[in-house]
């Protein structure tokens, strides 16, 4: 007899992609599962959305579809935990979709090896690429941060009255605390599965997202507190490890180990990646998009990034072809990429010439957390234009001008004057277009 699977599905403003997380389900290999789905007081249409997907399904499962005031993922989850009856369950995130057998996949690997928790692969779904490998089960490396997902197949008898710690509702690591003490507490034997796929959106709303290393480092540590005096070889490795991480924090080291990609997307939102190579101090790249191709994608690093100069023009014509979407501050052409997957798209559609001349110059970064930075870089641009300045000051005394050469100065002055209000600003507030975050999070230990 096949075992049985509970699927619980759990849903906050994912309008979006909840039709696809639900499509993903329905269509599993595997079919000797029931279908939970909890809409946690959502404010958009994700209700709506839920409601006529279960209407118009031809899923014989039963569904059970909860929609409830917001009370949080951890208060949430632990409601489900309350209906399982099925001997394995795991959770979708409803931004999140499974690869077809993911399910059939994942029950194979547990009854084979007798697992109580299986985990797969997370595959970025804008470029298929792997987001997270599975490697094999290592409890000092999970003591260093978690490689489980919360998607991962859990066998139900090995809960033994664990939940989720409501101590981390509306935050982060919830899925990290569960799965460790799954493991570390009720000897959960825990096992990956190299064939299951499982898609995962990295999101700016994710709450997955460790923008905030403060929040992140305290809640680890929480989790940590719980097991130190069990594992306190395993977990002082792990401090440690964490602690050479963030002294040895180098944006510099960070970038070279980096690539740029520049990606072609096609009317139907397929991407094919055109360019793959290392990201240098300067370059320029020539490319060859594909007819037809309306969209291109350059992502510049994986990392907050700055760069002087970033340029697209046609190869013939040199035409300057000016991007339509960016995650960046943006300054003529300088950008500063303040947060993680940065990336700048360009429409096509206005040019004829199918072949391209990517250039870019980063910023001199070896500086960055020197209090005095960005007043130091601004004072280069304008001891340039004061030098240009005198140049024409100095014509005017030889010649008369013409009115092109009066307008030129005229400009001059104005550009001088705009940068000298910009760096009274930046002394005043050190902020400029490098965020005090950005140099907060790369400031090195001197």
């Amino acid at each position: 007899m096949k075992p049985s699977v509970s699927v619980v599905v759990t849903c906050y403003n994912h309008e979006k992609y909840i039709k696809q997380c639900l499509n993903s389900i329905f269509h599993q290999t595997f079919t000797n599962f029931d279908l939970i789905i909890m809409n946690d007081g959502s404010t958009d249409q994700s209700g709506k959305l839920i409601e006529e997907m279960i209407e118009n399904t031809c899923l014989k499962q039963e569904i059970k579809y909860i929609d409830k005031e917001n009370e949080g993922l951890v208060v949430t989850r632990n409601k489900a935990l309350k209906m399982i009856e099925t001997d394995y369950f795991l959770f979708v995130d409803s931004d999140n979709y499974l690869s077809e057998s993911y399910i059939e996949d994942l029950i194979q690997t547990a009854e084979y090896h007798n697992a109580d928790i299986v985990y797969g692969n997370l595959v970025n779904p804008e470029d298929n690429s792997i987001y997270l490998a599975t490697n094999n089960f290592n409890l000092s490396e999970l003591f260093k941060g978690n490689f489980i997902d919360s998607c991962s197949l859990v066998r139900s008898s090995i809960l033994n009255g664990i939940t989720y710690d409501t101590e981390l509702n509306y935050k982060k690591l919830e899925d990290y605390d569960f799965f460790l003490n799954l493991i570390v507490s009720n000897n959960a034997v825990a096992v990956p599965c190299h064939e299951a796929y499982f898609y995962y959106r990295v999101l700016e709303s994710s709450m997955s997202q460790r923008d905030d290393f403060k929040e992140y480092y305290r809640l680890y540590s929480y989790i940590l507190n719980k097991h130190i005096a069990t594992f306190p070889k395993e977990i002082g490795s792990a401090i440690n490890f964490h602690f050479e991480q963030l002294t040895d924090l180098d944006i510099e080291a960070s970038i070279k180990k980096e690539k740029l990609l520049v990606v072609a997307i096609n009317s139907n939102q397929e991407e094919e990646i055109l360019v793959d190579r290392k990201i240098f101090f300067t370059d320029s790249i020539t490319f060859e998009v594909p007819r037809g191709i309306k969209t291109l994608r350059i992502r510049m690093s994986n990392i907050p990034s700055f760069y002087r100069r970033i340029s697209l023009k046609t190869s013939n014509c040199q035409t300057e072809v000016l991007p339509v979407k960016a995650n960046a501050h943006i300054d003529n052409h300088s950008y500063v990429f303040s947060d993680f997957y940065p990336f700048i798209e360009f429409d096509l559609t206005p040019y004829l010439d199918n072949q391209f001349v990517l250039e870019y110059e980063r910023f001199n970064i070896s500086d960055i957390t020197s209090e005095t930075y960005i007043a130091n870089e601004l004072i280069k641009v304008i001891e340039s234009k004061n030098q240009s300045l005198a140049e024409s000051d100095s014509l005017l005394l030889e010649s008369q001008k013409t009115n092109d050469d009066s307008l030129r100065l005229m400009e001059l002055q104005s550009e001088y004057d705009e940068l000298f209000q910009k760096y009274h600003a930046v002394i005043g507030s050190r902020r400029w277009i490098f965020p005090t975050k950005i140099i907060n999070f790369f400031r090195r230990k001197k």
